[in-house]
């Protein structure tokens, strides 16, 4: 865009936003100095006014982390005024639980240990970050801000393979000592372990039961029994070879009572 000014004339000119070819363009300033968008010009001469192209962005990066892998994201601006910065965060879904048998395999993580709905800063103004998945859902985003101090944001969402819980179908794992007096107990031996530890418990009448492992962000990782026990003692083996180091929850659930108990796993 420019305009003719000619001698003895004063000529009022607005600089408008252009789209060429669907790419949008937003004036900066005319090629006299003026930053205004509508300038007047008295002197005789030929003005133009300057545009650049409007800041966009992409994301690159995988799509899906499964608990334990890496990805790597690099975003790729163009349009407005260089140089550019990044500012970075995320954001982890809640509600991320899967199931499956407890033979499956499962990496261990680079521990986040964030909450869940709620956006987190990542202290990175580079145009790439490197992310570990704890097995949740999260959302990345960036804003990139040119020169102008103009921005464009720019999210993906990353699905994750979730919590894997463990399911403990086996009744071979299970030692029963019924029709003796017990008062209501919950006991772990070894506690710390690596891999394997017994989780036992005591009745003293009969009742439903339900013994569950949780993680410290109180997500289920494993249900060893949900059922209707006789009086008795009761021993599990609880199995943490595809479960990552850290500390967990065990929780027995009865219909008077419930009872928790940390335990340790060790690598």
């Amino acid at each position: 865009m420019s305009v003719e000014a000619m001698a003895g004339n004063t000529v009022i000119a607005t600089a408008v936003d252009q789209t060429i070819s669907g790419i949008n363009y937003v004036f900066t300033n005319w090629n006299n100095g003026s930053i205004s968008r509508t300038t007047t010009f008295t002197q005789e001469g030929t003005y133009a006014a300057n545009f650049v192209r409007v800041i966009s962005a992409t994301m690159s990066g995988p799509t899906s982390l499964s608990n334990g892998q890496s990805g790597t994201y690099a975003v790729t601006a163009s349009g407005g005024k260089s140089p550019y910065t990044y500012s970075w965060s995320y954001y982890v879904h809640c509600n991320e639980v899967l199931s499956l048998n407890a033979s499956a395999e499962m990496g261990e993580i680079t521990p986040d240990n964030v909450p869940c709905g709620s956006w987190f800063s990542i202290y990175n103004t580079t145009n790439t970050v490197t992310r570990t998945s704890d097995g949740r859902t999260f959302d990345l985003k960036c804003v990139v801000t040119d020169a102008n101090y103009s921005t464009y944001t720019v999210t993906k969402t990353v699905s994750g393979s979730a919590l894997m819980k463990q399911n403990f179908d086996d009744e071979s794992s299970v030692i029963a000592v019924e029709n003796e007096n017990y008062a209501e107990s919950l006991e772990t031996n070894p506690n710390p372990f690596n891999p394997t530890t017994r989780i036992s418990f005591a009745i003293p009448n009969a009742g439903h039961v339900s013994l569950k492992v949780y993680d410290i962000l109180g997500r289920e990782v494993a249900e060893l029994a949900n059922k209707i026990f006789s009086a008795g003692r009761y021993e599990y083996e609880f199995n943490g070879s595809s479960l990552p180091s850290g500390i967990y929850i065990t929780a027995l659930v009865t219909e008077k009572n419930t009872l928790t108990k940390k335990i340790m796993l060790v690598k």
